[in-house]
């Protein structure tokens, strides 16, 4: 028996379906793994899902950190991709679309 098949190389591991629309940020803000001290990250964007971040020191994708943001309660994440020194993380509960919309507005601005 002979299957035949394509594969198809991204050259970006990040997913290119999202379950909600992202907004370009460039904030710092903490995030630290459990029982660890938080390490300064920068934010690049965020939706009420998710965001991505630019982070010091490698992390390991299914690992389970904490966002810090100016302003914000600190909201558990895990982390679903890492391209080097680049993350993207999946939000465990959802930013209500106001709380989003309030960080955008105001942490947003340049």
């Amino acid at each position: 028996m002979n299957v035949a098949a394509e594969l198809e190389i991204s050259s970006s591991s990040a997913p290119q379906q999202r379950q909600a629309s992202r907004a370009p940020l460039n904030v710092s803000g903490g995030l630290r793994k459990s029982a660890s001290n938080a390490i300064g990250v920068t934010i690049l964007d965020l939706s009420t899902h998710g965001f991505r971040a630019s982070v010091p020191a490698p992390l390991s994708e299914g690992s389970v950190v904490w966002l810090k943001l100016p302003g914000l309660a600190a909201q558990q994440a895990r982390v679903a991709w890492c391209a080097g020194l680049t993350v993207g993380c999946a939000l465990t509960a959802p930013l209500h679309p106001a709380v989003f919309a309030h960080i955008v507005e105001t942490l947003g601005r340049d």
